[in-house]
């Protein structure tokens, strides 16, 4: 339970829109000056993540035909940039764990050779799905009939309990599985994306539970990270 003030600070279709312009601005970024450093792909990637929980979270609050069109091309652009970033991560551990070594060498070699192509291809896409088209679909956010923060805030509750629920299932195994972890680990971003929207609309207390969720999946995605490089 959360204690929640009067007057919500920003409303669903708001907020909503908001996440998407993060996703044209991290788009932007890389198809202005073709930048593909791994700070602008992870920029890319996680707001794609934050915008696509975020339009789950208020979609009974906009206009849902916009919000599902949307959907589609993040997952688009979110899949196509892991592969990306999962290069970086990658590089970075091997550097860090491996310093010295052949084994690290062999890997940063056949890394150096893969991202190229796979950069290439991210900025390919982000072409053929045009920042126009999102921002024209980021404007079509309107908010829903007859639904108010209240409906939003309801549906958050429900999508946030069945996040929890599929986490404790993964928690209560005596040794989770690497696919089980990755799972977890994804739950804990959608449930502090969640906390932060809760936030956004003018729900109290939020700020601990954030850092507790973010510092939980920060431990847990260097461990899923070490489990993929291996």
């Amino acid at each position: 339970p959360v204690a929640t003030v009067a007057n919500p600070r920003l409303t669903p279709d708001r907020i909503a829109r908001r996440a998407v312009s993060d996703v044209l601005r991290a788009v932007g970024a890389i198809c202005d000056d073709r930048d593909t450093s791994p700070k602008a792909v992870h920029n890319l990637r996680r707001s794609c993540r934050t915008a696509g929980a975020v339009l789950e979270l208020v979609a009974d609050c906009v206009d849902s035909r916009a919000a599902a069109r949307l959907q589609k091309r993040l997952r688009k652009i979110r899949k196509c940039a892991g592969v990306v970033r999962d290069l970086d991560v990658h590089a970075e551990l091997a550097n860090q764990i491996l310093a010295g070594t052949p084994e690290a060498e062999d890997m940063l070699e056949e890394i150096e050779n893969r991202r190229p192509a796979a950069a290439e291809q991210l900025i390919e896409l982000l072409e053929e799905i045009k920042p126009s088209r999102l921002k024209r679909l980021r404007s079509r956010l309107k908010p829903a009939d007859d639904r108010d923060d209240r409906h939003a805030r309801s549906r958050i509750d429900r999508r946030t309990a069945r996040w929890i629920e599929k986490a404790r299932a993964v928690l209560f195994r005596p040794l989770p599985g690497e696919h089980q972890l990755h799972a977890l680990r994804i739950d804990l971003k959608r449930l502090r994306i969640a906390l932060r929207t809760l936030e956004s609309l003018g729900v109290r207390a939020t700020r601990r539970r954030q850092a507790i969720i973010a510092e939980t999946a920060r431990h847990l995605g260097r461990f899923h990270d070490l489990c993929t490089l291996r």
